[in-house]
């Protein structure tokens, strides 16, 4: 039994971009607040706080530089940049239609600090259906072709885009999988998709939260659980204070299910009566 408060497990993103409203405040690397940062000569756009962080981010930025290159002085939305490095990573990668694996630490003896397994996670598993749900939804459709539009701009001359509808699965995951980075004081500062954390069911009734160290994502118990396995493990995609029909009316329009927590199935607590689902 694993005791409440337990790190499950932390993962670096496998792509993420800072908020634009904090670029000159935060690095695009590290995501921490920083002064003097230095801008990337060749697009004047992406920042870092030191030599380190732009290395490491080079690996991507060295082909979204090109392309924020040809469309400047304009910067594309946050969206637009996050799916972008998601092409680009699979690019990089050379892994086909698949969007790569990614290692998740997982704390097998459930005490901070001990060895620790590694889990493969691919962000390509049981997307189908969600992809026949955005074909459907109207405003998600109109966005995507907002980004594909943009996208094409960006890249012309430097790289050939997937296919339509290899975008859309990517869009797909991207929307359904992202997670927006929050500081200490749980304002947003960006946005990631994580392989690992999109693994993770959600529960109105959630038994693990999510918070973040910068832009490193951990895993915590909120309560005593059985084990720490995905199956075992619940997170919350959404305010909780919200009503029941709140609740599901939005997971239903954002992330395409139902929810049959215990919170939304007990009749008593749903009743329209019931202000609140606690």
């Amino acid at each position: 039994m694993a005791a409440k408060g337990i790190l499950v497990f932390s993962e670096e993103p496998y792509t993420c971009v800072l908020q634009q409203s904090l670029r000159g405040l935060r690095c695009d690397s590290c995501f921490e607040i920083a002064e003097n940062l230095k801008k990337c000569t060749a697009c004047n756009v992406l920042r870092y706080c030191n030599v380190k962080c732009q290395k490491s981010d080079w690996i991507t930025h060295k082909t979204e530089c090109k392309c924020l290159r040809q469309v400047s002085p304009s910067i594309p939305l946050d969206s637009v940049r996050l799916m972008l490095r998601i092409i680009i990573k699979k690019q990089n990668r050379g892994e086909g239609s698949s969007l790569i694996y990614s290692h998740v630490c997982i704390d097998q003896n459930h005490v901070e600090g001990s060895s620790l397994i590694y889990s493969h996670v691919c962000i390509d598993q049981n997307h189908v259906e969600d992809v026949k749900e955005i074909e459907n939804d109207e405003e998600r459709r109109e966005q995507f072709t907002k980004i594909v539009y943009t996208l094409q701009k960006l890249t012309q001359s430097i790289f050939n885009l997937p296919t339509t509808t290899e975008l859309l699965e990517v869009f797909g995951k991207m929307v359904i999988n992202s997670f927006t980075i929050c500081d200490g004081e749980m304002q947003s500062i960006g946005v990631g998709v994580y392989l690992g954390g999109s693994n993770l069911d959600h529960s109105c009734n959630p038994n693990a939260a999510i918070t973040f160290t910068g832009k490193t994502l951990q895993l915590r118990t909120l309560e005593p659980v059985r084990d720490l396995l995905p199956s075992e493990l619940r997170i919350s995609y959404i305010d909780l204070m919200s009503v029941t029909s709140d609740r599901k009316k939005q997971l239903q329009q954002q992330y395409y299910f139902d929810c049959d927590c215990s919170r939304c199935s007990d009749r008593e607590l749903y009743s329209p009566s019931n202000k609140r689902c606690l």
